[in-house]
């Protein structure tokens, strides 16, 4: 059984290592860095046998052929200058294009991954992949793989070129080299493994520091900052910890290294120096021979600190292809067009759970029709802002049907259905940049009139141009310049301007003040009454009381529909959060009255 998954564990380095190969391309720079690694290896032994012939110039007094070989060793050193130079700057170059062809693909994938995969993954965790692990795979391509390529090559040489000089003793010499090498592999296996723990320790580090740094005021307010620098030391220590381990196990083979080198030259040292006290070889002949054997020894001494490095760094490998391995959210589909005489949204039965196992929806069904102005409403947690993630394509495990504008969801284009849906979220999310471009992320062809018309609709365009900027204020990180209802209006701003024939409204209102729930909410009503579609989730009842039709949503099911007159004619839940609504008012009036 160990045998089995060491062989697996063989397969998968090679597996990654081929893939990585593939992601980076640049064939061609590859095969010229193989190329002048080969010839600079070759240059390598030439060194050596030279070395060895100047010495036997020296002891044979041959101006002559010293003179020539110092000249030859000066020219193939500089030759080894040039050569060394371009095979650096190739292997940079091809590196540095291979990383980030490897990050666009891994921020491609990440934007196509369904949603349900993200909500598994901290951003730190990722964060750590597209750093950490990059960097990682950086120090393979620019020297491991030169490494694993050049010393084998100066080994094979030296090992060909001694076997002329002395084939018994290279053989003897040589004879513990498959024992090390199985040795190696076997020892550099807990590297592999510590190292991708490590990595995981230093992205469970990334995400205490990203988690104390996003909620920083929380912090403050609640006096919680020593509580978050325990936990992020606690991650620290346990990368330390990992970390340790990794270095043990390379100080392990680092040791076996210095062995691997030395012992060589005490076994040539053994046998030579007795077959020269014996007559069976002269004092030259070691001499010579030892200067041969540094370039077959040192390649061996440092077997086992490459094949260390090797599968720490495909381990690192490993764990960006978890994330390329995830199946993406589907592309296929089919591109509608819009047809006015059919339902917008249908829901038939539909049960959803989401992945944990949590049931949600339990048989959900409703129609809304072209130009009709629906809310939704229901406890927190009732599944109001799951319906949304399903009409978005979100998640498309679920049981029964969904038809958007007349088609089953599973047979539409994702992308090209969400080009015909807005969307206003409760978590209001403006990307770092100006208003400007914020507001023009609903229609990037809307032009600067359009966008001011959004603003105003949205009753957002006063404030806008109140700031010192205007509408190139800088948002700042996640709009942490603006208040919440600011970010709220530039959200809804976004959403009109899209001028999608559907308007999913989540909590849009949520962090309005009342002046601004009124403006907004008319402007809304001006929108919604030109004929779009509306989607309303709300918990202030006050805000929907003029839809069509409400929908009340309990435990997963559609448990009373109708306006609000008639919801409220049938004393069921719509009535008891209507009337708990006004209780709670009348409790807020009295306490600012009491302030």
């Amino acid at each position: 059984m160990e045998l089995v998954s060491m062989e697996r564990k063989k397969f998968s380095t090679f597996i990654t290592f081929w893939r990585l190969i593939r992601i980076f391309g640049s064939s061609y720079k590859l095969v010229l860095i193989i190329v002048l690694t080969a010839i600079l290896a070759g240059m390598e032994i030439i060194i050596s046998y030279s070395l060895k012939k100047l010495l036997d110039s020296v002891l044979h007094l041959d101006y002559i052929t010293y003179r020539g070989l110092i000249l030859l060793l000066i020219g193939i050193t500089i030759l080894q200058m040039v050569g060394r130079f371009f095979r650096t700057r190739l292997a940079g170059d091809y590196a540095e294009s291979g990383i980030a062809r490897l990050r666009n693909i891994l921020v491609e994938y990440l934007i196509h991954l369904p949603i349900g995969e993200l909500e598994k993954r901290h951003s730190g965790d990722l964060i750590s992949r597209m750093t950490n692990d990059l960097n990682q795979i950086r120090e393979f391509s620019t020297q491991t793989m030169i490494s694993i390529i050049y010393q084998p090559l100066i080994a094979l040489g030296a090992f060909a070129f001694l076997l002329t000089l002395n084939w018994k003793l290279t053989l003897i010499t040589s004879f513990g080299v498959p024992i090390i090498f199985k040795t190696s592999s076997k020892l550099s296996n807990p590297i592999a493994r510590y190292t991708k723990e490590l990595q995981e320790k230093l992205a469970l580090v990334n995400k205490e520091a990203q988690d104390a740094i996003n909620g920083m005021e929380i912090v403050r307010a609640y006096g919680l900052k020593q509580v978050l620098i325990k936990k992020y030391n606690q991650a620290v220590d346990l990368s330390i910890r990992s970390g340790i381990k990794v270095v043990k196990w390379r100080a392990i083979l680092l040791a076996i290294s210095l062995f691997t080198n030395f012992s060589p030259f005490l076994i040539c040292f053994g046998f030579g120096g007795y077959w020269v006290i014996k007559g069976q070889m002269t004092a030259g002949g070691l001499i010579a021979f030892i200067t041969l054997l540094n370039p077959l020894t040192f390649p061996i001494s440092q077997l086992p600190t490459l094949l260390g490095e090797l599968k720490g760094q495909m381990a690192a490998a490993g764990r960006v292809f978890e994330i390329l391995d995830i199946e993406k959210e589907r592309e296929v589909g089919k591109i509608y067009t819009i047809q006015k005489e059919k339902p917008v949204i249908v829901f038939k039965d539909v049960k959803f759970s989401y992945p944990d196992g949590k049931k949600v929806l339990d048989g959900v069904s409703f129609e809304i029709w072209p130009g009709e102005k629906v809310a939704l409403v229901g406890f927190s947690g009732s599944g109001k802002s799951t319906i949304f993630k399903l009409i978005l394509g979100f998640y498309e495990d679920f049981i029964g049907e969904i038809e958007l504008f007349g088609h089953s969801i599973k047979d539409w284009n994702l992308k090209a259905l969400r080009e015909n849906i807005s969307l206003v979220s409760q978590e209001t999310y403006l990307f770092p940049g100006t208003i400007e471009d914020n507001i023009s992320f609903g229609n990037e062809k809307a032009d600067y009139e359009a966008i001011v018309a959004a603003a105003k609709a949205a009753n957002a365009h006063d404030f806008i141009t109140e700031l010192k900027d205007g509408y190139m204020t800088d948002v700042g990180e996640f709009g942490d310049k603006l208040s919440g209802g600011q970010k709220q209006r530039i959200s809804i701003a976004r959403a009109l301007l899209k001028r999608a024939p559907l308007l999913l409204l989540d909590e849009a209102t949520s962090f309005l003040d009342s002046q601004s729930e009124y403006k907004v909410r008319e402007a809304l009503n001006n929108i919604m009454n030109a004929g779009i579609t509306s989607f309303i989730i709300s918990h202030r009842l006050s805000t929907i009381q003029k839809s069509d039709r409400i929908l009340v949503l309990h435990r997963g099911r559609i448990v009373e529909t109708g306006s609000h007159s008639e919801l409220l004619e049938k004393n069921g839940i719509y009535k008891t959060l209507y009337l708990h609504q006004i209780i709670r008012g009348l409790e807020l009036e009295e306490k600012e009255v009491v302030m």
